[in-house]
């Protein structure tokens, strides 16, 4: 874990001592447990905050200059606060930049600054570290400048930025979750009217397992926006057999099946997988409740199948992964998440097996691949904070 006073040493190695406070923050990365492609639907999510972070240290300038230092990378952008425009070069600075022109834009006071970030969210591995970054500096620009931002507003404005800015149409989980996770417990999300509460996770005898495919994928350029595009005009067929239907969210499975065959096949598949997912969602949240956990790890499987089959965003590498969990005693549930087309998978497995749960699935994954997964044991944390 990084402290502040790494950060300290790491910032002032870089800008050197000045007159004002430097600021610390840290925004957490996040797992999907079940809920995926459900967002951008107006559908539901179960998310959790982990134990991995974008760090940021800054103060401020007394001008409309913008310095900002990628410690990961050894990059650096200047910028004018009057001249942020998209697509940035290099493309990690448009995650940041954009939050400083939208709060700008929004009449918010925010000046000049001088930040250095640096982070232990893996990238492009399922676990969002884009939005990550847009809530740590959206929250540190609201303490670095003092002024008052309400939590769902600033999901809102982080958002805009992936969608507006970078040009990811992505929904509003990410940075929802980044922003209000809560330590032991999941998110479950209405993303339509962005109500939301808290689902107790067992911890004590139950870890939860990441294993990374060692496969990135880049979501700006990959069929993600072909799935949103799918639905969308999904929603329109279907409008003209049934006028109340605005999104996807507004189908229950019995519904669907009346008007699925005013569907192509493949809208058809994407539509049940959508369907079917929100009402996993909802019956995942009474199981966790009920800490009934063999019945919500077989809504991972079965989550996991509709997304390969009906979604087709998995990938032989994640697939790869989760079959090789199937087999292991011990693990109660396993499925791909985030967006797919590569990254991690997540597994929800019992304690006294997890060590024997990660050799094997190791082995196995290196047998069917030739590739080495990184897994490893996250736990869940609070939201963004001030260190």
């Amino acid at each position: 874990m990084v402290d502040t006073l790494q950060l300290k040493r790491d910032f002032l190695s870089v800008f050197g001592e000045g007159c004002n406070p430097i600021k610390f923050v840290k925004a957490p990365g996040r797992i999907n447990l079940i809920g995926e492609h459900t967002d951008y639907n107006n559908g539901f999510v179960l998310p959790v905050a982990i134990d991995r972070f974008i760090f940021i240290a800054g103060r401020k300038r007394e001008d409309e200059r913008i310095f900002i230092h990628a410690g990961d990378r050894g990059e650096e952008i200047q910028r004018s606060l009057r001249g942020i425009f998209p697509r940035s070069n290099p493309k990690w600075a448009d995650y940041l930049l954009g939050v400083f022109k939208f709060l700008r834009e929004e009449n918010y006071p925010v000046k000049g600054a001088e930040i250095f970030f640096r982070g232990d969210i893996p990238v492009g591995k399922g676990l969002s570290s884009s939005a990550a970054l847009e809530v740590a500096t959206c929250y540190f620009l609201s303490v670095l400048f003092d002024f008052a931002i309400e939590p769902i507003r600033m999901a809102e404005l982080c958002q805009r930025v992936e969608n507006e800015f970078v040009g990811m149409p992505c929904g509003i989980m990410d940075q929802f979750v980044s922003l209000l996770g809560r330590k032991e417990s999941a998110l479950f999300l209405d993303c339509r009217d962005l109500k939301f509460s808290y689902v107790p996770v067992e911890s004590s005898s139950i870890d939860i397992m990441i294993a990374d495919s060692g496969v990135k994928r880049e979501l700006t350029a990959s069929p993600y926006k072909k799935r949103k595009n799918e639905c969308e005009i999904a929603v329109k067929l279907l409008k003209r057999v049934a006028s109340y239907i605005s999104s996807l969210r507004d189908l229950t499975m019995e519904v669907f099946g009346k008007y699925e065959d005013s569907l192509p096949e493949t809208l058809k598949k994407r539509v049940r997988h959508v369907v079917g997912e929100n009402e996993r969602v909802n019956r995942s949240v009474e199981y966790l409740k009920a800490g009934e956990m063999e019945k919500f790890g077989q809504l991972m499987y079965e989550s996991h199948a509709s997304l390969r089959d009906d979604y087709e965003v998995s990938c032989r590498e994640l697939d790869a992964l989760v079959d090789s969990a199937i087999s292991c005693e011990g693990v109660l549930g396993s499925r791909m998440t985030g967006a797919g087309f590569g990254g991690s998978t997540v597994s929800m497995v019992r304690k006294e097996k997890s060590e024997e749960v990660r050799e094997i699935i190791g082995k196995e994954y290196y047998k069917k691949t030739g590739l080495v997964a990184d897994i490893y044991i996250c736990k869940i944390v609070d939201g963004v904070g001030e260190m």
